[in-house]
C-alpha cells in the first residue's frame, strides 16, 4: 500500500514538472497565431485558397505575454514534410531564414511583451495541393504553441 502511495506522489510531481512551466500565475508565456495580412486579424488558425501558379502569404506572430523575458525560444514548422506541388520560403522581414525553420528552427530570445513576425510564402506548382502550414513557437525543450495555416481545406479541426 504505501509503494502505491509513494508512485502516485512521484507521478504527481512528475507532471507538474513537465506542464507547471507552460503557463504562470498570470496565463500563458507565449502565443503564437497567424493571418493573411501582417496587420490582419490573428488567430489560431486561418484558411486560404490557392490555385496552380499562386502565391499566398501567412504571418505567423509569436508574442511573449509573460512578465520577464524568454531566454531560449525558438520557432520552427512542427517538422512539416511539405508536400510534391507546393513550394514555402520563410522570412523573418527581409531575411530568408527557410533552412532555419524546416531544419532544426531559428533560435532567439523573446524580451518581455516582445513581439516576433514570420512571414511564409507559399506557392502552388500544381492543382488542389492541401497542406496543413504549422508555425510552431517553443520555449526551452519542452513548451511548444502553433498555428496553422490551412491550404486548401487540409487542416483537421
Amino acid at each position: 500500500m504505501a509503494g502505491r502511495v509513494l508512485a502516485c506522489i512521484v507521478g504527481l510531481f512528475a507532471c507538474a514538472l513537465i506542464f507547471a512551466p507552460t503557463t504562470t500565475a498570470l496565463g500563458p508565456l507565449f502565443t503564437v497565431k497567424v493571418a493573411k495580412q501582417k496587420n490582419g486579424s490573428y488567430g489560431s488558425d486561418t484558411k486560404v485558397k490557392l490555385d496552380k501558379d499562386e502565391t499566398v502569404n501567412l504571418w505567423y506572430r509569436m508574442k511573449n505575454v509573460s512578465p520577464g523575458q524568454l531566454s531560449n525560444s525558438g520557432f520552427d514548422d512542427g517538422d512539416n514534410e511539405i508536400p510534391d506541388g507546393l513550394s514555402v520560403k520563410w522570412f523573418k522581414g527581409k531575411t530568408n531564414v527557410s533552412h532555419d525553420v524546416q531544419t532544426s528552427g531559428l533560435d532567439f530570445d523573446l524580451k518581455e511583451d516582445q513581439v516576433r513576425y514570420f512571414q511564409a510564402k507559399v506557392r502552388a506548382d500544381r492543382k488542389n495541393v492541401k497542406h496543413c502550414l504549422i508555425g510552431r513557437g517553443n520555449y526551452g525543450d519542452a513548451i511548444y504553441k502553433s498555428a496553422d495555416g490551412n491550404i486548401n481545406g487540409n487542416c483537421i479541426s
